[in-house]
């Protein structure tokens, strides 16, 4: 037989529920839809075929809504045209919203036979959509533990293509949020961010940043309308953990807070402690790589260059002033300090005691061993003449110029 059955203004009831393949109807309890629907749906079975009949029911839904475990709220005013085959459910234009915010899918879904799984090949775009921990326990675990560190705030778009090809398979997906000027909170050292735009695209390997721009935020006393930061780069996951990262991050106009101290290793914190208002920094890192030691530790591998704009500090009791370049070179270990380092001073004023000193260079070296930063090169302008000599600074012992 071939039987054609027109659709008009059906609900999407126990009734029909009822009368489901299995496979469908699992799918069907699944996510609780109501609403109703219009359409066609054409059964038919050859002669002498085994089995139950085949159909294909291809239908369009108003008024429409859908919830489940899944969905800590429901879709609601779905409109939404799909085909359904007896392994198969097609999903072409289908738009609701959720909890107020536009949502949109299409792809298709294999209903799992018996105990297995569903698999499945979608694409979800939610629109506008508040960052909140409803939306939070959509994301994959690993995705959901790192995005909820920094707690975010704002509205997002979200696009999530998810994928799972095989009932045995760990699902799959790539979900890239779009931020609209929103604010966090770095988790290392409560600093807040705000204004936030630009891409993070995660996916089971790794979460990219794509030209993500803030500022300050309001939390931070001292900041400037020109104060910005940008991160672009990488970090690398494996079995839902960080194992690494390349970043390039700059930052400008930027005050020293005691917020950024906090998260500075010990040895050079005293001498962050001593800065003065009103200090800032720009910061320009066009490669840190972040590796994760055997021991468990995070391992820093740092390339760039950190300008100092009106730096006032107390060294030896004295007041110093300092404005200068410092081009960086290091590798720190986190809990046990710098392996190595050399910072290329090239200043254009460094200022002591009330005397002056200008274009001052030195090439700076951490010396593991003593706890210290030794310079043998020193080199500035002096009232009309030249200073050549050493430097060496040990942080919270004592700061000092040797050999002028």
């Amino acid at each position: 037989y071939e039987i054609l059955i027109k659709v008009n203004n059906a609900p999407l009831d126990a009734t029909l529920a009822a009368s489901l393949p299995d496979r469908q109807k699992d799918l069907y309890s699944q996510f609780s839809p109501t609403g109703l629907a219009d359409g066609e749906i054409r059964l038919s079975k050859a002669e002498q075929a085994a089995g139950p009949a085949t159909f294909t029911a291809d239908l369009s839904f108003k008024e429409g809504s859908l919830k489940s475990e899944q969905l800590p709220l429901p879709v609601t005013d779905i409109m939404a045209s799909v085909v359904f085959t007896d392994d198969l459910v097609r999903v072409g234009n289908f738009c609701g919203l959720y909890g107020g915010s536009p949502v949109s899918l299409s792809g298709q879904i294999r209903p799992g036979r018996k105990d297995q799984p569903s698999t499945y090949n979608l694409s979800l775009t939610f629109e506008n959509t508040p960052m909140n921990d409803d939306l939070f326990d959509l994301l994959p675990e690993s995705a959901k533990k790192t995005v909820s560190e920094f707690r975010p705030q704002g509205e997002i778009n979200l696009t999530a293509n998810l994928n799972k090809s095989d009932a045995n398979d760990r699902p799959d997906y790539r979900i890239v949020v779009v931020c609209l000027g929103n604010s966090v909170t770095l988790p290392q050292f409560s600093y807040p961010l705000k204004d936030i735009t630009g891409t993070l695209t995660i996916t089971p390997q790794a979460i990219e940043f794509h030209d993500v721009n803030a500022a300050p935020g309001d939390a931070v006393w001292i900041t400037l309308n020109t104060s910005y930061v940008k991160l672009n780069g990488v970090v690398t996951l494996a079995d839902n953990a960080f194992s690494g990262a390349v970043l390039n991050v700059n930052a400008g106009d930027i005050f020293f807070d005691r917020r950024l101290g906090a998260a500075l290793p010990a040895g050079i914190r005293p001498f962050y402690d001593n800065l003065l208002p009103p200090s800032r920094f720009d910061l320009d890192f066009d490669e840190l790589r972040i590796s994760v030691a055997d021991d468990g530790g995070k391992v820093y591998d740092m390339k760039g260059l950190l300008k100092l704009e009106n730096c006032s500090m107390q060294v030896s009791g004295a007041k110093t002033e300092l404005d200068a370049e410092l081009n960086i070179d290091g590798l720190y270990r986190a809990g046990q300090g710098f392996e190595n380092c050399r910072a290329a001073l090239d200043g254009r004023r460094f200022g002591i005691l009330g005397k002056s000193f200008t274009n001052v260079t030195a090439d700076i070296d951490y010396d593991r061993d003593l706890h210290r930063w030794v310079s043998e090169n020193l080199k500035a302008d002096c009232y009309g003449g030249k200073l050549t000599g050493g430097l060496e600074l040990k942080f919270g012992d004592y700061a000092t110029l040797k050999q002028l």
